[in-house]
C-alpha cells in the first residue's frame, strides 16, 4: 500500500457560503465582525462578509462562520 502524503501550505473548505475551514494557518492578523485576515505562508488569507466570527481556532486550524462573502488570498513579500 502507498502511502499518500500531504504537501500543502494551507488547506481551506468553504461549506454553502456559511462556513470556511483554513487548515495550517500561522495566526491571525485582523479579526473584526466584516473582515478576518488569516496569517498563510507568503501572505494572508482575507475573509470577508458580514457577522463574521471565528468558532474555533488550534495550533492548525481556524473555523470562521457568518455571512461569507469573499475569501481571497493577498501576496506579500515575507517568506514563512
Amino acid at each position: 500500500m502507498n502511502a499518500i502524503k500531504e504537501n500543502f501550505t494551507y488547506k481551506l473548505t468553504f461549506i454553502g457560503g456559511r462556513e470556511a475551514l483554513i487548515e495550517g494557518h500561522k495566526g491571525i492578523s485582523q479579526y473584526g465582525n466584516n473582515r478576518i485576515e488569516i496569517r498563510i505562508k507568503g501572505g494572508l488569507l482575507v475573509v470577508s462578509g458580514e457577522e463574521l466570527f471565528i468558532c474555533e481556532i488550534n495550533d492548525q486550524e481556524v473555523y470562521v462562520k457568518g455571512d461569507i462573502r469573499e475569501i481571497k488570498v493577498e501576496k506579500s513579500g515575507i517568506k514563512g
